[in-house]
């Protein structure tokens, strides 16, 4: 994986920039699982995760990332705190610029 800035969606929300450290910590989290579309920069195009070379799959494992197939830690995508969260995002973008400002300041 590049140390390049990488980006990827939830619910068509756009997340990033994060550094692929930060890309492989959301995978381990389930936060990023193989459908999930991600690029690197911000001009690349995008792609699944599971297209990442190193971050699922044997490669990860040796470098301690979530195999393809396997449930990562907390559940993933199921996690009741991730969907909380996800829904959180989503609805402070519908509110406005503004509300998000303030939520992130506190």
């Amino acid at each position: 994986m590049s140390s390049q800035d990488w980006f990827f969606k939830i619910n068509n929300i756009e997340v990033g920039p994060i550094d692929s450290g930060a890309l492989r910590d959301y995978a381990l989290e389930g936060r990023v699982v193989a459908d999930t579309p991600v690029r690197l920069g911000e001009d690349g195009e995008w792609t699944l995760a599971s297209m990442v070379d190193g971050l699922f799959g044997k490669a990860a494992e040796a470098g301690g990332g979530v195999p393809s197939g396997s449930s990562p830690p907390g559940g993933g995508r199921e996690d009741p705190v991730f969907k909380f969260q996800v829904q959180l995002v989503v609805s402070l973008f519908s509110c406005g610029e503004a509300a998000l400002k303030c939520a992130l300041s506190i």
